[in-house]
């Protein structure tokens, strides 16, 4: 689990989790179902059938474990995966938040430091 917080290919800004929860994006006015796979800091990775081009922004809704509020925030589309046939690479698409509540961004913090102290 890389946890440092230098920037670019060597390291991430903010730590990361594994995750496996569902969530919604939107597009077009409409909520489309998909799954949070990784979540750190800085964004998400979204597990879709469906992922938007690169650049376009996008809100997302997501719950945290043993929180009953959602984090809502502004994100764009820095990745779009296609899935592999071997099943490996999931499709979906790596969103950078762009705009997210101070509170929102320090309780998803808390939650991954929660879940890599446990590994």
């Amino acid at each position: 689990m890389d946890e440092t917080f230098r920037r670019g290919r060597e390291g991430r800004r903010f730590p990361r989790a594994s995750i496996a929860r569902p969530m919604q994006f939107f597009e077009g006015g409409r909520a489309v179902p998909a799954t949070a796979r990784e979540i750190g800091g800085g964004g998400i990775f979204v597990q879709t059938d469906r992922p938007l081009p690169e650049g376009r922004y996008v809100t997302i809704r997501f719950d945290l474990p043993d929180e009953a509020r959602p984090v809502t925030a502004l994100g764009r589309v820095v990745r779009t995966v296609r899935g592999s046939a071997s099943g490996r690479k999931l499709p979906g698409m790596g969103i950078e938040f762009i705009d997210i509540r101070y509170s929102d961004r320090r309780r998803l913090l808390s939650c991954i430091a929660a879940r890599t102290s446990k590994t």
